[in-house]
């Protein structure tokens, strides 16, 4: 039986990336032939580019000149990072090498996810890919995997799209709670609530691919995908409470001629710096799903911005909502316990997988 995985993969994000990897992993150790379908649509492609000229050429004639010129100071570095994320989409995941126009005869089980690809902030309005609203062979499936909407608003005027859509699928999970009610209205049927993939991935196979940091300080790791002065702050705290130093990989290349030189490492450096941290300091949902994997004391800073959704309906499922943090929090650091949420964790993994194993036959 050969499946296909519908993703962002190809986004040069760390999460992005790295849970595209997990459920390719995932559904290879449940025996399974698997390509990730390379569907990367412009919306996905442009942002990421080292040098867009789209991204230039709008607005004022002096706010072009500035982007231009920022631009042109910044194509060093975003071309290395561009470099690095290449290489690991290609070393890494086994992606299809037939065109968009052929895949849909090709696989017996589509899943379709994780990640934010019923988002139509991302997508920029609904993409009927990502809906499943394409013709495959008539014994094919189509399920999704931990779909996610994001922080989208006014979903309920969506209704006669998301009617047409979910009819669709032969089985339908996501990944938090906000929307599940509501899908499971139209959908009447069960819709299952899921681990992101890279929950459910053997923890042996992160702990091997995670490459150790060469350094020897203890140090804080801060990730986070929108910057706040306050997370950096917290972190700075941190550091001076456990006398280590701050490390920051940021999620896009902050505009400094000479920045610092953890803007451009491959996501297994990326798993690296949170397996060795003393201290993870996110805002992530993936910067706070991999603290967790590592087991690893961390906080996670609710930016109250719509942001901290994800990750904390992933803290309260298991017992660690105390992790989730006010950005003007004052914090005296203290060691996570793991001592129940390890067994949370556990059972809502073999959820997560009976969800995959029941779907895929």
């Amino acid at each position: 039986m050969k499946i296909g995985i519908l993703t962002f993969h190809c986004a040069h994000n760390y999460g992005a990336v790295l849970q595209a990897y997990a459920l390719q992993e995932a559904v290879k150790e449940l025996g399974y032939d698997v390509e990730i379908i390379n569907y990367r649509p412009a919306y996905l492609i442009d942002i990421y580019k080292p040098f867009s000229v789209k991204r230039i050429f709008s607005g004022s004639i002096k706010l072009i000149l500035k982007k231009f010129l920022r631009s042109i100071l910044m194509y060093p570095k975003n071309l290395k990072r561009w470099k690095v994320f290449n290489s690991f989409i290609n070393k890494n995941l086994n992606i299809s090498t037939k065109s968009l126009e052929t895949i849909f005869d090709m696989y017996d089980v589509y899943i379709i996810g994780s990640d934010q690809i019923w988002n139509n902030k991302i997508t920029k309005g609904f993409d009927e890919i990502y809906w499943g609203l394409f013709n495959t062979k008539k014994s094919s499936k189509k399920i999704t995997y931990a779909a996610s909407f994001g922080n989208i608003e006014n979903l309920q005027e969506e209704t006669p799209f998301l009617e047409k859509a979910l009819m669709k699928f032969d089985a339908i999970s996501l990944r938090e709670y906000d929307y599940l009610e509501f899908i499971q209205s139209i959908r009447r049927e069960k819709v299952y609530k899921v681990l992101d993939p890279t929950l459910i991935l053997d923890d042996d196979i992160w702990n091997k691919v995670a490459t150790k940091p060469n350094i020897s300080d203890k140090y804080v790791f801060v990730y986070q995908v929108i910057s706040s002065s306050e997370t950096n702050r917290i972190a700075s705290d941190i550091a001076e409470q456990i006398k280590g130093v701050v490390i920051e990989i940021p999620a896009s290349i902050p505009f400094k001629i000479f920045g610092d030189k953890y803007d451009a490492v491959s996501p297994f450096d990326f798993l690296g710096w949170i397996k060795y941290a003393t201290c993870v300091v996110t805002s992530s949902f993936h910067g706070t799903a991999f603290s967790i994997i590592y087991n690893k004391d961390f906080y996670t800073i609710n930016l109250d911005d719509g942001s901290e959704k994800r990750p904390k309906d992933l803290l309260n499922n298991i017992n660690l909502s105390d992790r989730l943090i006010s950005k003007g929090s004052y914090v005296n650091f203290e060691k996570a316990d793991y001592t129940h949420s390890d067994l949370k964790l556990k059972k809502l993994k073999k959820e997560s997988i009976d969800y995959l194993k029941n779907n895929l036959i």
